[in-house]
């Protein structure tokens, strides 16, 4: 009886170290990157301290520094987020003080938590700031109406941390056509405004996002664009119809141009009808690496800015999404490439374009 008892103990101990706990053991050797973070907007509203932890039940707010080590998030994506406002001078200079404002959150957030939080500017940040037992905080910026029609904005926000731009959100601007302005007008692309605002983002190494443009506005710019491009929060069309999600073809143009698609978990593009669930999630992330590889993907959760699925639905719950994709058979390797690896990749690729062109200009 003792024996069988022992035996009893060993297998269930062999369970749980190859089991449940290999995923566990995965996730906190991964470094995690979410590209898409609207915290900052809730910040900005509420004023709340990010140092405490809040509950989604009572709150509904999805990221705080104590949920963030629950969840073994290393890194993270703020967002510069304006929602679109009046085609005018007016409502440009309005645009540009509230971006400034939502830049000021963000910096005094992480000085305010310097202990546990730093600002990260480059690739390998990714790497070295979790490595001295801190969260490296990156900043996007959501919507190209936030610069107005001035393209030194671009470099104020490159100066203050910005490390990519989303040209529109869900109505056309003066750089693009988005994939849900509902104004009736046909749907042009990137302006001639907009292809002078690809250039600059090329050379100073600030990547374009194309999540929430238009079919025709993507193709115009993987068309131009010298660097990899990325859909920061972005799904798959062909597993849910959503006009935001990116088609088969354009994820394949995507991959050829070497950019990345981080799958967004806002419910409506992953699931039609019922619960979206984290094993829905990955189903995206199986169907991009299907189509194109392993080199393409990545995850962007959209809290605070309407992401979260059922079992899914604060910045605790990262671990299952390693765990589904242990699941599936994902190897380590594989799922650090997933976690973040790849948009890093792309990053550093426009970072090193931006400084070619800088040797270049040095030259007498």
């Amino acid at each position: 009886m003792r024996l069988l008892l022992t035996i009893y103990i060993l297998a269930f101990s062999l369970i749980n170290a190859y089991g449940q706990n290999d995923s566990t053991s995965v996730h906190s050797r991964t470094y995690t990157l979410d590209t898409h973070i609207d915290t900052p907007t809730k910040l900005y509203r509420y004023g709340y301290d990010l140092a405490n932890e809040y509950s989604y039940t009572a709150t509904k707010t999805q990221v705080d520094i104590p949920r963030m080590e629950q969840g073994g998030l290393d890194a993270m994506f703020f967002i510069v987020y304006l929602h679109q406002g009046v085609l005018s001078e007016y409502g440009y200079k309005t645009a540009v003080q509230k971006s400034n404002k939502l830049f000021d959150i963000i910096h005094n957030t992480i000085e305010n938590n310097s202990s546990v939080l730093e600002l990260a500017t480059k690739s390998k940040d990714f790497y070295d700031i979790p490595n001295k037992g801190k969260k490296a905080v990156f900043i996007g910026v959501e919507n190209a109406y936030t610069i107005g029609h001035d393209l030194d904005n671009i470099d104020a926000y490159y100066d203050r941390g910005a490390r990519y731009m989303t040209l529109s959100h869900r109505s056309n601007n003066s750089v693009c056509c988005s994939s849900t302005d509902t104004s009736g007008m046909p749907d042009t692309g990137l302006s001639e405004f907009g292809h002078k605002v690809v250039e600059r983002m090329n050379k100073i190494g600030m990547m374009v996002d194309i999540s929430h443009v238009s079919d025709q506005t993507f193709y115009d710019v993987v068309k131009i664009s010298k660097t990899p491009v990325i859909a920061s929060h972005s799904s798959c069309r062909d597993v849910k119809w959503h006009k935001r999600n990116m088609t088969d073809d354009m994820i394949k143009a995507l991959a050829k141009n070497g950019g990345v698609i981080q799958i967004c978990m806002v419910k409506q593009y992953i699931k039609r009808g019922g619960w979206a669930m984290v094993t829905d999630f990955v189903d995206h992330i199986d169907h991009v690496v299907k189509l194109v590889g392993i080199d393409y993907v990545g995850i962007a959760s959209d809290f605070d800015g309407g992401g979260g699925i059922a079992d899914c639905f604060d910045a605790s719950c990262y671990p299952k999404i390693t765990d589904e994709l242990v699941k599936r058979g994902y190897s380590e390797e594989d799922i650090q490439k997933i976690w973040g690896g790849n948009f890093m990749r792309v990053l550093k690729v426009n970072e090193n374009y931006s400084r070619s062109l800088e040797q270049i200009i040095d030259i007498p």
